[in-house]
């Protein structure tokens, strides 16, 4: 069992960052990490070691906090090297590694120890954050601005291979959460079209991320290698833009499901019948296959 203090229990959520850290959030809103701290990831002053073998309380950071520790938080997530908290109060704090701006705070300071604010270019905070994805260096967050569990993705950080889902400007720099857009019409097509909006949920792998509308259709973004990891036949060629990703096996047109999920180039989601459906990476990189669980090493674009 993992030796957690009273403070810390009893535990709502819990997350492993995929650089090897944990984050855990207690019933409480207080938060939690242990494990690598190698870019102060675990979000405590007091741990000073390259990692911590028991579980530290975060520090409030820029967060108003009389006890001087993180407090009020609703929603984790952890990162590669960092690790991003919701607060009830809707807005969204990040600490750990920063060199690319994934904390979104406007940066690209080594590591922030304590957590930070997410701010738009304006300098803002970010608000109405219903959910927050990490992936290896961009972050990612769910905005319903109106409360009706429906709103608009915004992205920050590293953009090496078009994981922003937009093309950073001086108005929008990626060290800032700006919102993604669609592609325009052809889903080929390198476009900048329309807001991307109308989204009910979020997740994030390594380098690209995909998302579901209230319709049920499903689009992702990002890096384009590895057997097609956006699910659109792109394969070899990031996407800049979401594009909505192809039915394949289902017979249909485009993949309409009921949740998703990324892992390290490859993507999954369930459809509305209950099927799992899976593509991308199947053993295009060493030390993977097997990702799509259909029998075969072959990646797959859709």
């Amino acid at each position: 069992l993992v030796t957690l203090p009273a403070a810390a229990k009893p535990i709502k959520q819990v997350d492993a960052g995929s650089g090897g850290h944990i984050i855990a959030m207690g019933c409480n809103g207080t938060v939690w990490c242990w494990g690598n701290n190698g870019t102060k990831q675990v979000g405590n002053t007091n741990c000073t070691g390259l990692y911590a073998t028991t579980p530290y309380q975060v520090m409030a950071g820029q967060v108003p906090s009389a006890s001087g520790f993180l407090e009020g938080v609703s929603y984790i997530s952890g990162g590669n090297d960092e690790n991003y908290a919701i607060l009830k109060t809707g807005e969204l704090v990040a600490w750990g590694q920063n060199d690319v701006g994934q904390l979104g705070c406007g940066t690209t300071s080594t590591y922030e120890t304590t957590p930070r604010y997410v701010c738009k270019a304006d300098g803002t905070h970010l608000t109405g954050v219903i959910m927050v994805e990490a992936g290896d260096a961009t972050g990612y967050a769910l905005v319903d601005e109106d409360g009706d569990g429906v709103g608009t993705i915004y992205s920050w950080g590293a953009d090496d291979a078009s994981q922003l889902g937009r093309v950073a400007t001086a108005a929008e720099p990626k060290t800032y959460a700006a919102p993604c857009y669609k592609n325009a019409s052809d889903p080929t097509s390198p476009v900048k079209g329309a807001l991307l909006n109308n989204i009910v949920s979020l997740t994030a792998g390594d380098c690209m991320a995909i998302v579901i509308d209230e319709d049920g259709y499903v689009w992702s973004w990002g890096h384009g290698a590895w057997g097609g990891m956006c699910g659109n036949w792109a394969w070899g060629c990031d996407c800049c833009y979401a594009n909505q990703v192809l039915g394949g096996e289902t017979g249909d047109p485009y993949l309409k499901a009921k949740a998703g999920s990324a892992g390290q180039g490859f993507g999954m989601a369930i459809t509305l019948d209950g099927k799992a459906v899976a593509w991308g990476n199947n053993g295009a990189i060493n030390l993977s296959g097997g990702n799509l669980g259909n029998g075969n090493g072959t990646s797959s674009p859709t």
